[in-house]
């Protein structure tokens, strides 16, 4: 081992402290709440094997989603999506956090958010709404959310189609107030 590595277990064992792994101080982090640190440990913990380890990930990604990490929320939202792992499916919660990261512009998000509104799972069943989703997706570059826009306009009423593009265009003229452009 290192000259480097003996000075620093010294330099420890004269302070009464033990070197700290980078997931420690990740954790440390977290549980002062930066967000980033969330996020990070509970993937880190989530994605282990134990029961145990699989329940504090999504503590902490919860954590993270709840701070407003946009990822963190589209996460959270799919697993409650599809079941994973050891949480069972919860239409109502994969609704909510999608619906999170959706806001924040994330394109998967706001595809998911498409097919949640035009059939009410988990979220209220708004036609209008549904395709405002389609649009918007498809203007953040999502590879599906064309397809379901293409179809949705063969399928609603004329006055529905229209009712969802001026949702889109306020909700993307709101985003740039905020300053949060679609790139």
């Amino acid at each position: 081992m290192s000259i480097l590595y003996y000075l620093l277990l010294l330099v420890c064992a004269a302070c009464n402290k033990n070197p700290q792994s980078e997931f420690g101080r990740q954790r440390e982090l977290a549980d002062a709440g930066d967000v980033s640190a969330q996020f990070k440990v509970g993937n880190s913990y989530y994605f282990r094997n134990s029961k145990r380890e699989h329940a504090l990930g999504l503590e902490y990604l919860e954590m993270a989603a709840g701070n407003g990490h946009m990822e963190a929320q589209f996460l959270v939202g799919l697993m409650y999506d599809i079941g994973e792992g050891q949480i069972g499916r919860d239409s109502k919660k994969a609704g909510k956090f999608l619906l999170r990261a959706a806001l924040q512009g994330h394109a998967e998000a706001q595809q998911r958010m498409i097919l949640r509104t035009e059939y009410g799972d988990g979220v209220p069943k708004i036609p209008a709404k549904a395709f405002m989703w389609a649009v918007v997706a498809t203007a953040s570059g999502d590879p599906n959310a064309s397809r379901h826009r293409r179809r949705m306009e063969a399928e609603l009423p004329a006055a529905v189609v229209r009712e969802g593009h001026k949702m889109a265009k306020a909700f993307k003229a709101k985003r740039e107030m905020v300053g949060q452009r679609d790139d």
